[in-house]
């Protein structure tokens, strides 16, 4: 593969569609587009194609990693969801979200895991995951 423009475009199309599906993929690119088409093509040429489809990390990593970043960072809650999403569509189990929240807990704070909570509460519902209590 050539490294125009259009090849980084087309590789980061294919893994934002290996990571989130055709479907979600689509529509947030296309949402995304609509409000400016130059972040959409930065977001898949920047992040999809040049950091996402690297070999060095498997995507279920990448998703925990994103994860914990956007934690620590707060008010991200619509990428945080969104990746909560995508750390399930690529294998993630959801105890492996469950510890990545306590561990943020511990170097990130409570506030900002609590706040994460709220959300992977609301899509771990979604799906049927909600865990029981084992204690």
């Amino acid at each position: 593969m050539d490294d125009t423009p259009a090849d980084r475009r087309d590789l980061g199309l294919a893994t934002a569609r290996a990571f989130a599906g055709d479907e979600l993929a689509d529509g947030y690119l296309a949402r995304l587009g609509q409000v400016s088409p130059d972040l959409a093509d930065a977001l898949l040429t920047n992040v999809y194609s040049d950091v996402l489809s690297r070999p060095g990390l498997t995507p279920r990593d990448r998703e925990l990693l994103t994860l914990a970043t956007l934690i620590a960072l707060g008010g991200c809650n619509d990428q945080l969801r969104i990746h909560v999403e995508l750390a399930l569509n690529v294998g993630t189990e959801p105890q492996e979200i469950l510890e990545t929240l306590l561990q943020a807990a511990a170097y990130a704070g409570f506030p900002r895991a609590l706040a994460a909570a709220a959300i992977v509460h609301d899509a771990f519902a979604a799906r049927g995951l909600l865990p029981g209590r084992e204690r």
